[in-house]
């Protein structure tokens, strides 16, 4: 009886989950203006590589996902279908990346955490048909082939299926500096061919996509349009304004995955019988943190700014500038990240899990400090965010593998 109960249990699930993302694929629709517009005038124009390969010379290097945008705008089954598989695809490679079971339940939680990232940056990732090609299916190709690759799985198919994703997802300036990095890190770690293989086929396409000629033209109209200085920026600087990026994201009112990600970091973090000082202080930064994110909900229906107002968005002024309000948001952003790298190096210790968590949130801090390099660091929107959010649900499954095993030899996972 006991079992017949649970299967019914998981046949439950498993419609439920199965409901939503057809749903899902079912409200998705184009918009008749933007990009979305721009493609799809491009598809009835029946030149389709010449326009896509003009692009390639005079605007954007993306041409692996811009060819296949172009090609594919116009079946709507396509992208009804792609952006739902695009979310399970991500959330299956989690799984198998934590060392988690395939199961109804757990593809519930992790189906929750990956709809708790913030609107502002899902609505332009996911759930805009062009931003989908530009950011979701890339992320997921890239973690797709990276999972193949670290996982060092051996069925032909897949393999196959990994390598045509490489003509995709390299053409994503973030995705592919993420996976060449990651997968270098697989590589030090456990040597092997088809890594390496990997590895040169994302760098060779990547030449191609940094490479294009309408990048420079790109880079010199964003500058007058944007940012009007930025020739006049030195690497510390452009450093600064990846920085500046990266507060943004970190102290948005809804980042639901952080605050899930910190809480857990603090109870596993409280639970360590082995925290020296520097551990004890942290904790008290990152639950000062969780209160005022819970304080914060409060008002934030009279509100759409960023954590308790601690994000500076008035204008640049000589009285601004030596004022504590500009500088006490970057302050607690500081010590929030301080304390919860302290607190994993601490746990890390006892629990090799918390080994790729700390790397999972590296490579998503990464992928946003890298916008600075760009004069359009501040036209992209938040949809730029995507890889830090992903990497956050990552880290907190890994870290989540800490309550429910006992304390293990570091190098098990990685």
């Amino acid at each position: 009886m006991f079992s017949t109960a649970v299967k019914d249990k998981s046949i439950t699930l498993v419609f439920l989950l199965i409901a939503y993302f057809l749903l899902l694929g079912l409200s998705m629709d184009t918009h008749g203006w933007g990009d979305d517009q721009y493609f799809q005038v491009l598809n009835e124009s029946g030149s389709i590589f010449e326009q896509v390969w003009s692009r390639y010379h005079q605007w954007s290097g993306r041409l692996g996902i811009e060819l296949l945008l172009a090609y594919t705008i116009a079946w709507s089954f396509f992208w009804k279908l792609t952006i739902p598989l695009s979310i399970i695809l991500i959330i299956y490679c989690f799984l198998k990346l934590s060392k988690y079971k395939i199961s109804p339940i757990y593809f519930i939680v992790v189906t929750v955490l990956v709809n708790l990232i913030p609107s502002d940056i899902t609505s332009e990732s996911f759930y805009w048909v062009t931003g989908f090609y530009n950011y979701l299916l890339p992320c997921s190709l890239g973690l797709f082939c990276f999972y193949v690759i670290h996982e060092r799985i051996s069925n032909k198919a897949v393999i196959f299926l990994a390598f045509v994703s490489v003509f995709i997802f390299s053409y994503q300036e973030q995705v592919v500096i993420v996976f060449v990095l990651a997968s270098v890190v697989s590589l030090y770690r456990v040597f092997a061919l088809n890594k390496l293989f990997f590895v040169a086929l994302s760098l060779f396409n990547a030449v191609v996509l940094f490479s294009a000629p309408g990048n420079i033209l790109r880079y010199n109209s964003s500058v007058r349009l944007y940012f009007s200085n930025y020739s006049d920026f030195g690497f510390v600087e452009k450093a600064y304004l990846g920085m500046d990026k990266m507060y943004q994201a970190f102290m948005m009112s809804d980042n639901w995955p952080l605050f899930v990600f910190l809480s857990l970091l603090a109870f596993v973090g409280y639970h360590n019988n082995e925290k020296g000082i520097f551990e004890k202080i942290s904790l008290v930064i990152v639950f000062f943190y969780l209160l005022i994110f819970c304080l914060q909900q409060q008002k934030y229906a009279f509100t759409d700014e960023s954590l308790m107002g601690f994000k500076y968005s008035g204008t640049v002024t000589s009285n601004s500038i030596i004022g504590a309000n500009m500088y006490k948001g970057y302050l607690v952003f500081l010590l929030v990240l301080s304390a919860a790298i302290t607190l994993m190096l601490g746990l890390a210790r006892k629990h090799s899990t918390v080994w790729p968590a700390l790397l999972s949130l590296f490579f998503g801090v990464l992928s946003i400090l890298m916008l600075g390099f760009s004069p359009t660091v501040y036209a992209s929107g938040f949809r730029v965010a995507l890889i830090f959010e992903l990497s956050l649900v990552l880290a907190t499954l890994y870290l989540f593998k800490c309550i429910v095993n006992k304390p293990l030899i570091v190098g098990r996972y990685w």
